[in-house]
């Protein structure tokens, strides 16, 4: 039996088990991690580094095509990371995304991107959003699954 900690780490991880490539960095953040609403419908936000985003990008619109907009889907995984790259900060988010009885927003980044930006804030995109309530559990680092 796990405890409440460990239970909801294992929920946590699911998405990364069952839904989406493998990532080499991963955290959930946001409030919804001290708050979430019993009727489902908080979306838990997660931040995924990436050593290769378009291999990544490639491989997640094979598996999950409805997780981006029809309008970049279209476009491909080339087209997602330059958006990412030129108006993204480096990042770029699938929201809404439904799993489970849930919803689930993710950013995809390059590793290098956002080490840079935790450790010299020069964009201060993604370490802002670190400021928040952030769960690193044990289950996620690494992700190989």
């Amino acid at each position: 039996m796990y405890t409440s900690d460990a239970g909801r780490e294992l929920n946590l991880a699911g998405p990364l088990r069952d839904l989406l490539p493998p990532v080499d960095f991963c955290c959930a953040y946001g409030s919804t991690l001290l708050h979430a609403r019993p009727d489902g419908t908080s979306m838990v936000d997660y931040i995924l580094g990436v050593a290769d985003p378009l291999k990544w990008h490639s491989e997640n619109l094979d598996r999950n095509p409805e997780h981006y907009s029809i309008w970049m889907g279209r476009r491909g995984p080339g087209a997602v990371t330059w958006l990412a790259d030129r108006l993204g900060l480096g990042v770029y988010f699938n929201p809404f995304v439904p799993w489970r009885d849930k919803r689930i927003k993710y950013g995809v980044v390059g590793m290098k991107d956002l080490t840079m930006d935790v450790l010299t804030w020069d964009r201060f995109y993604l370490s802002g959003r670190l400021q928040k309530p952030v769960c690193m559990p044990y289950s996620l680092l690494p992700v190989t699954f």
